[in-house]
């Protein structure tokens, strides 16, 4: 289990990278979730070990971690509506590519920042 843990998120961040390079950029946001994903699992795994036993403290962490993942990605939401409606020439793309990453290292990040303050 720690194998195939250890393993797949670097597989999945190894295809999205090649896949960027090497194929169609009409597939891009595809191949960026693949990269987030792999990003997310290993900042998941490297702070909360698979073979550590879920406690208090860790529920806790985990608990924090997402309500405030919750309201970043919220207040993100809000602020590229309010710039895309008000003129200021952003693209689609780059408001869903900038919301796949904050919902995708969003929570793993400020779960390691929160497992290093408590």
């Amino acid at each position: 289990m720690s194998i195939l843990s250890r393993v797949l998120p670097v597989l999945l961040i190894g295809y999205g990278i090649f896949s960027i390079i090497y194929f169609d950029e009409q597939y891009f946001l595809l191949y960026a979730i693949f990269i987030l994903w792999g990003l997310g699992d290993l900042i998941s795994s490297y702070v909360f070990k698979p073979s550590e036993p879920v406690d208090e403290r860790a529920e806790i962490i985990k608990n924090k971690s997402g309500l405030f993942s919750f309201v970043l990605l919220q207040s993100w939401i809000i602020i590229l509506s309010i710039l895309h409606y008000s003129g200021i020439t952003i693209t689609i793309n780059f408001i869903l590519l900038s919301l796949l990453i904050i919902s995708f290292l969003s929570f793993p990040t400020v779960m390691f920042i929160f497992n290093r303050k408590l």
